[in-house]
């Protein structure tokens, strides 16, 4: 609310006290308005590219494919085009033959082959007028409109990819379906808005969860927090208790910039903005746009 020029408003504290006159000039703002202001502001300069995932039926590819071939799913997404979901090869073109993501993803032919047959039995990818995309009911990029997704940001991820297996990247993508909307952390129920009722999952707890030996996931956790994909936070009154956060700049559900707490969990991390000098430049092309939805 702005004060006109003949209104006069009085500031108080809790005991009714005045503090300050408010004449013409001040603007009187609510907690939840300058908290709306502040996203708004943090939406107009995040300008990093990224795609959509949605959480849900990426479920059904997890049951489908082998952790290899997801990992190689999850660095395609790096090559995709904003809007159509055609993927783009090394010569900047739309890809009319499979040998483009051969060359994208530096694989063998082979491996290539049982990739991509593995991809399009499941119907993750599409031809269409003599291009190949992948299915925008998975992977997309425009409006997320009311589906349950989460960003994944292309130049990070791509960072990513040249550092850690494609066995360890299609780990991190079986995570992606229980990334909690407010904290980024990995838990059974993602789009719960009670914090008091939020299951978080510890290392135990991920094994059983993706049915994988608890040891092996103990390693790949580890790996990976080595690597600044993941941060660890231990219970206070027993060490079992540990957690895991999504680092926010590779993956994150929310719009604008991650808050201070994540900030501060990831700030040494290879893929946080300052540490890599190109956060909210005008050369970002924005590679998604959110709309309301559910979290």
């Amino acid at each position: 609310m702005n004060i006109s020029e003949n209104e006069i408003h009085l500031l108080v504290d809790g005991n009714g006290q005045v503090i300050k006159e408010l004449d013409k000039g001040y603007s009187i703002q609510t907690k939840k308005q300058k908290e709306v202001a502040r996203r708004n502001k943090d939406m107009r300069q995040d300008r990093r590219h990224f795609n959509f995932t949605d959480m849900e039926k990426i479920k059904h590819i997890i049951s489908k494919l082998s952790i290899v071939h997801l990992g190689y799913l999850l660095h395609l997404q790096c090559f995709m085009e904003y809007g159509t979901g055609f993927l783009i090869g090394k010569d900047g073109k739309q890809m009319v033959t499979k040998t483009g993501i051969q060359q994208t993803l530096c694989v063998s032919k082979d491996i290539n082959k049982r990739f991509t047959k593995a991809l399009e039995e499941n119907e993750i990818l599409e031809k269409i007028d003599g291009k190949y995309r992948i299915n925008p009911a998975y992977h997309f990029g425009g409006m997320a409109k009311e589906r349950k997704v989460i960003k994944l940001f292309t130049t990070t991820l791509k960072l990513l990819a040249e550092v850690i297996k494609p066995a360890e990247l299609g780990f991190l993508y079986k995570l992606l379906p229980y990334v909690h909307f407010d904290t980024n952390m990995i838990c059974t129920n993602p789009h719960e808005g009670q914090p008091e009722l939020i299951q978080y999952l510890n290392e135990k707890a991920i094994s059983e969860l993706l049915n994988k030996d608890y040891k092996e996931v103990k390693t790949l956790l580890r790996k990976l927090r080595k690597a600044g994909v993941l941060a660890k936070t231990t219970g206070k009154d027993d060490e079992r208790n540990n957690f895991h956060h999504l680092n926010p700049y590779i993956f994150y559900r929310k719009s604008g910039r991650p808050n201070d707490t994540l900030n501060g969990i990831f700030a040494a991390s290879p893929y946080c903005p300052k540490n890599r000098g190109d956060f909210c430049t005008p050369f970002f092309h924005l590679g998604g746009t959110f709309a309301p939805y559910h979290n």
